[in-house]
């Protein structure tokens, strides 16, 4: 994890009254925790690293209603991939979480 940075996590459900859920912290464990816990059908999650009023990036996971997901990791541009297990995606997440780089596995496309 990139010094003097924390993580925010924001987690919305498809077709619910609920409010999104939003957390912070400073743990890459507790990200990958929460992802594993609540990443399901129908959900997007948001994973920004935040420091000292910098954006250093987002992660954005998306699964639909068939468990297939779309990844999206928006640096200075954005780039995705779709059509990605969650497996896929928790470890694309799981890489991405120390230092925001996109895993060299899958093949991200420029948007």
């Amino acid at each position: 994890m990139r010094s003097g940075t924390h993580f925010e996590i924001e987690l919305n459900v498809a077709n619910t009254a609920a409010a999104c859920e939003v957390v912070r912290t400073n743990n890459e464990t507790e990200v990958l925790s929460f992802a594993n816990e609540h990443l399901q059908l129908s959900t997007e999650l948001i994973v920004a690293c935040i420091g000292e009023g910098v954006d250093f990036g987002n992660l954005i996971i998306c699964v639909d209603a068939k468990s297939s997901c779309n990844l999206r990791a928006l640096e200075h541009r954005g780039f995705f991939v779709e059509g990605v297990s969650v497996e896929l995606a928790l470890c694309a997440l799981e890489y991405w979480l120390p230092a925001q780089a996109r895993t060299p596995s899958l093949g991200w496309q420029d948007e």
